[in-house]
């Protein structure tokens, strides 16, 4: 992709939303998202997004995952893409869980006999048992979180683009993400893009890091790098600040790089 940009329009009354929908109006301000964002991403490689909560790294995944257009710039993706950014995409909330992985499925353009083919290992993987017969309605966010995270690693595509809030559950369940990512992650035919919430998770899957800040990319260079420099140069808000940080902050023998971190509970966003 080369100079993407992406603005929104932030629209003060009613006046001016009704305007915009019925005449065509445009009197909203303008408020860039993203700016001038430029890089390549080659097969096999693996990137994970860093950056706070207003960084610019939630625009930037949906653009790669094709969601929403951007404002200006151009980008040429080769190759099938799958996403997974958000919990409930794709499910119907008044259906049961087994009947949206056959909806979900046509969704992802599965052939009905990859959808039965499919069907006993994803219910396994989320763990929801005899729960899949139960209306998703009345399923917690990480069991919906759970089964779309199973049909997202389960989709034969070339680029997989996601948000790390999939990787849910106690710690046995993350682990049990982790080790299917990492197949995607390993496989020289992949490429992965990820929403880096979860720094230690990062490190496990990507070799790659890109620290976006007001919408610009601030470093591009090598994971380790970049977390270094997101922890040195950004100043995470209290409420986007990893549990890791947390607990070790003071603590002069912490690596975030260190793998061996990996491990704990991470439940907090950054």
């Amino acid at each position: 992709m080369e100079k993407i940009c992406k603005e929104y329009r932030v629209y003060q009354s009613n006046k001016q939303v009704i305007a915009h929908e019925l005449l065509g109006i445009d009197a909203g301000t303008p408020q860039p998202a993203l700016t001038n964002i430029t890089f390549t991403a080659n097969r096999g490689e693996n990137i994970a997004l860093i950056g706070s909560g207003s960084s610019g790294k939630t625009s930037l995944i949906r653009i790669l995952a094709g969601i929403v257009q951007p404002t200006s710039g151009t980008m040429s993706i080769r190759g099938k893409v799958t996403s997974a950014l958000t919990f409930g995409a794709g499910f119907d909330l008044e259906m049961t869980g087994r009947e949206n992985i056959s909806l979900k499925g046509m969704l992802l353009d599965w052939s009905k006999e990859k959808i039965e083919e499919e069907e006993a290992s994803l219910i396994e993987f989320a763990e929801l048992g005899d729960v899949i017969d139960y209306k998703m309605k009345t399923y917690r966010p990480q069991d919906i979180g759970r089964l779309g995270l199973a049909m997202f690693t389960a989709t034969d595509a070339d680029i997989y683009v996601f948000d790390c809030q999939f990787i849910v559950g106690d710690r046995a369940m993350k682990q049990k993400c982790m080790k299917r990512l990492k197949e995607i992650a390993q496989d020289p035919e992949k490429t992965v893009v990820l929403v880096n919430n979860f720094l230690p998770f990062g490190n496990q899957l990507c070799e790659r890091g890109i620290v976006l800040d007001d919408g610009k990319i601030m470093f591009d260079g090598k994971l380790k790098a970049a977390m270094a420099y997101f922890r040195k140069s950004m100043k995470p808000k209290d409420d986007d600040e990893d549990e890791i940080s947390r607990k070790n902050r003071g603590n002069s023998s912490y690596d975030p790089t260190d793998s061996s971190m990996s491990d704990m509970d991470t439940s907090d966003e950054v």
